[in-house]
């Protein structure tokens, strides 16, 4: 798998860009199956559901979703 970045604009945060490619079929199914856990974020970060959680599994499902739109 290739992960590569890029940098958006220059400012505080350095927003970029992330590009993942997926070489082969068991990567494809492997990074599909890591962010398909979104439902379950809450109870692997200490049985607490906050803000900062409630962001990460927003972002796992954007993934998750792109992941399987793909696969369709």
């Amino acid at each position: 798998m290739i992960v590569t970045t890029k940098l958006l604009k220059p400012t505080t945060f350095q927003p970029f860009s992330m590009t993942l490619t997926f070489e082969t079929q068991e990567e494809f199914r492997d990074m599909s199956v890591l962010f398909s856990y979104y439902g379950q974020i809450p109870s692997v970060a200490c049985h607490v559901f906050d803000e900062k959680y409630k962001r990460m599994q927003e972002i796992c499902v954007k993934i998750s979703d792109a992941l399987e739109e793909v696969d369709q």
